[in-house]
């Protein structure tokens, strides 16, 4: 049997979680949103990485939604990312920062640049989408660009429950990806 680690995800959405919370959920890690476009920061930065720290969690990575498309605004998201990270939550160099895919019509040259931007300033890159949205983005092309790659199959999001097994179809199709490279969300 595989041995999972469970990795809670952690926005303004779960800002009323307590320390009981987190130990009860028993995740060992959180990934916490950061921002958003050049225009949103998540208030709740300090008081998920306080609460979670004294609930369990042992260690971080931080994510960014993106709304752009093109380059330029990829630059710019991803210097607000950086810039945000450091003064809200002291992120370092090293760290892993993922970028959060989920809108249509976010070009995979804007996806590439973003996750460079993130490397040329230390940080090791994650990419996230959905199950749904893989079709719009090459991720053969993307792939050497990002340390890690989150794929999102919740259940009912397809109309259908997930079960426990992961479903690798989608990503299956490109050579030579080593499955430790991904963190598949599905139930």
């Amino acid at each position: 049997m595989t041995q999972r680690t469970i990795v809670i995800d952690l926005a303004s959405f779960q800002s009323g979680l307590t320390v009981d919370n987190y130990k009860a959920i028993g995740a060992e890690y959180a990934i916490v949103k950061i921002s958003e476009s050049t225009n949103y920061t998540n208030p709740y930065i300090r008081s998920l990485i306080d609460l979670s720290a004294a609930g369990g969690i042992k260690g971080y990575a931080f994510y960014h939604f993106g709304r752009f498309h093109n380059d330029a605004q990829a630059v710019a998201e991803a210097n607000y990312f950086i810039n945000a990270a450091k003064a809200r939550a002291n992120v370092k160099p090293g760290t892993l920062m993922i970028l959060d895919a989920e809108i249509q019509g976010m070009p995979t040259s804007s996806v590439i640049t973003f996750l460079d931007t993130l490397r040329a300033a230390g940080y090791r890159t994650g990419f996230y989408t959905y199950k749904y949205l893989l079709p719009n983005f090459d991720l053969e092309a993307i792939h050497p660009h990002m340390d890690m790659f989150w794929l999102a199959a919740y259940p009912l999001a397809n109309g259908r429950a997930a079960d426990k097994n992961p479903d690798w179809s989608p990503v299956n199709k490109i050579d030579n990806l080593n499955r430790d490279f991904f963190v598949l969300c599905h139930d």
